[in-house]
Order: structure tokens, then sequence, then C-alpha cells
């Protein structure tokens, strides 16, 4: 034996156990709030890189999260599809129009230092450079909600 060691043994109730324990805990993790969280980082992202004469164009960042209709599979492995809307200015007014104006136009001058077109994109493609750590942390986050407030089951070793 080097250094310290245990060894710790599971009798095959235990880890079907464990196993329908991290299955609960995976179909209860909040996509949604996992796709809200991404919106919200890319746009805390792109905020920094958005022209800011009145400060407007900052404040008419939005996040949607979007639901498909339908599931596919069955029981605990239906899966759905989730789409993840972030921009600026509302899609129903003319703010719509002056934000893609600014994200697509190169001007000479902008009143803000580091600020300029394509504000959005750039925030994506940072965002998606730990695309997969950061939404690993989102789902860990939501997991370690719902294991709060999940008893514990009854592992034992033998």
């Amino acid at each position: 034996m080097a250094g310290v060691e245990a060894e710790l043994k599971l009798d095959a109730q235990s880890v079907r156990t464990a196993r329908a324990a991290m299955l609960t805990l995976a179909t209860k993790v909040d996509t949604r709030k996992v796709m809200e969280k991404a919106g919200r980082e890319i746009i805390a992202l792109s905020d920094p890189l958005t022209p800011m004469k009145t400060g407007e164009l900052r404040h008419s960042a939005y996040v949607f999260v979007e639901k498909e209709a339908g599931l596919f599979g069955s029981g605990l492995f239906q899966s759905q599809d989730w789409t993840l809307i972030v921009g600026y200015g509302d899609p129903s007014s003319p703010a719509s129009k002056y934000a893609q104006t600014q994200h697509e136009t190169q001007y000479l001058n902008y009143t803000t230092p580091g600020t300029g077109p394509y504000f959005l994109k750039k925030g994506i493609d940072i965002w998606a450079r730990d695309a997969g750590k950061r939404l690993a942390a989102g789902v860990s986050d939501e997991i370690a909600k719902v294991a709060r407030s999940v008893r514990p089951m009854g592992v034992f070793f033998a």
C-alpha cells in the first residue's frame, strides 16, 4: 500500500440506487435557466463593445429562450430542442432598425472607445471560446440546486 488508500465496495442495489438518484437530478435540471444564463453571459460580454452614445442601445438587449413543441424518445430519455435568442433592439420596434444599423456599419468615430460594429457577434465569439465550460458550469449550478433540495437516498457501503 502506497500512501493512503481505502477500498469501498458498493453492492448492486446501492449502485442502482445511486444511478437512479443521478438520473433524477439530471431530469430536474432547468434547461431554460441554463440557456437564459448563457444569454445573459453573451450580453454581458457584448455590452462593453456596444456603442454607447446615449446608452439606449445597451439597454435594449434581450434574451429569449424557446422550447420546441416536439418530444423525441420516451421516458427519461426524451429530448427537447431549445433555441436561445439574444439581441439588441426590440424586434417589434423602430429600435430594431437602429440596432441593426449600428451592428452592421463601421463609422469613423465612436463616442466610447473600444466600441463599434459587430458587437453582438464579437460577444458571441468570446462566449463560444469556452462554451462547453460555460454550459457545464450552468448545468452544474442547476444540479447543485436540485441536489440541495433532494433528500439523501440510502447508499450503503459493504
